[in-house]
């Protein structure tokens, strides 16, 4: 009896085989993972009251969306004065500014027109659809979008940053 239970155990050991490989992971799904471990590590960062990109990074996530860093150039628009650093959020693009504090953003962007993102009487070269949003030490610019998105991004940064 022995011999069979011995017998039967390793026939059913040997057509085991090996277990299937899981799943492909589709990009997005890679890519909210790895939102998602930036916003983690951006939660254990120091408050400074200050926008940073781990805090945006993790205030977009929290917000729904899933960005991801994109080496996109922006359009030229010297009158920003700090680079910048590019996001895809969904179909859109969105720009962001962090300048050292609130007000040497205010100093940059003292003759920007809030509804074109460019100096007053100057072309927009960021086109028709857009989102220009400004909040403390931070100015950003999203490129099309959905309606839905254009409202997350707006409110995830107008919220602000929790006290330092």
């Amino acid at each position: 009896m022995r011999r069979i239970l011995t017998l039967c155990v390793c026939a059913v050991a040997g057509c085991a085989g090996d277990p299937p490989p899981p799943p492909a992971r589709s990009a997005a799904a890679v890519a909210l993972d790895a939102s998602d471990s930036i916003a983690r590590a951006a939660a254990a960062v120091t408050r400074t009251g200050r926008w940073d990109a781990p805090q945006l990074i993790e205030r977009l996530v929290r917000a729904g969306l899933a960005p991801i860093a994109d080496s996109t150039a922006p359009p030229r628009a010297p009158w920003f004065k700090v680079a910048p650093a590019a996001y895809r959020v969904g179909h859109a693009t969105l720009f962001v500014w962090i300048y050292a504090d609130s007000s040497a953003r205010k100093r940059a962007l003292a003759t920007v027109d809030t509804l074109t993102a460019a100096p007053t009487g100057t072309a927009s070269p960021f086109g028709i659809a857009r989102l220009f949003v400004q909040q403390n030490n931070m100015a950003a610019v999203l490129i099309d979008g959905s309606e839905r998105q254009q409202e997350r991004v707006r409110l995830a940064i107008e919220a602000g940053l929790g006290a330092p």
